[in-house]
């Protein structure tokens, strides 16, 4: 059986304890140096994530016969890369217009040897951010496009694939 002292001596110890930790954050939170230092794991810095910019973009028609009846249109816009925690290799890169009449619209595939060609250096060093310019041009469709998806192909430091999915709106 416990004795009275001994559980007071317990409850003392556990109070000390509080204290110090209760003491040590409004010390820290007291501190309002220049030097601090905050730290924030959210999913966003530890995984690669796409997106395209501006936002939303804008197509230019495409001139000639091209498309009699139809649309067919052109556009720059960068696909912004963010690596997480491993480095990273642009591999290709997949973009769809969508017309809202759930047929879709062309489909433009942009792979490894035309994206060189077109930006360069392919590698997103962990941690940071890298813009790749893109034109594509797309061909001949029924209705003007609302939006348009994509898919960017990365492979990571460790030769993993992983696919960035993308979206944006047209003006």
């Amino acid at each position: 059986m416990n004795s009275p002292t001994r559980l007071r001596k317990g409850a003392v110890h556990a109070v000390i304890v509080v204290s110090l930790g209760v003491l040590g954050v409004l010390i820290a939170a007291c501190d309002n140096s220049p030097d601090k230092i905050l730290l924030l794991n959210t999913a966003t810095s530890f995984t690669p994530a796409g997106t395209f910019s501006p936002d939303p973009i804008r197509l230019a028609p495409l001139g000639g016969p091209q498309c009699p009846g139809g649309f067919a249109f052109s556009t720059r816009l960068n696909l912004i890369i963010t690596a997480g925690v491993h480095d990273l290799t642009l591999d290709s890169v997949t973009l769809h217009m969508i017309d809202g009449t759930n047929l879709g619209g062309p489909s433009v595939t942009i792979p490894s040897p035309e994206l060189a060609t077109q930006v360069g250096s392919m590698f997103i060093h962990a941690g940071t951010t890298r813009a790749f310019a893109l034109q594509p041009a797309f061909g001949c469709m029924a209705n003007e496009p609302r939006s348009l998806r994509g898919d960017a192909f990365v492979f990571d430091n460790q030769g993993r694939r992983q696919t960035l999915p993308l979206e944006v709106s047209i003006q």
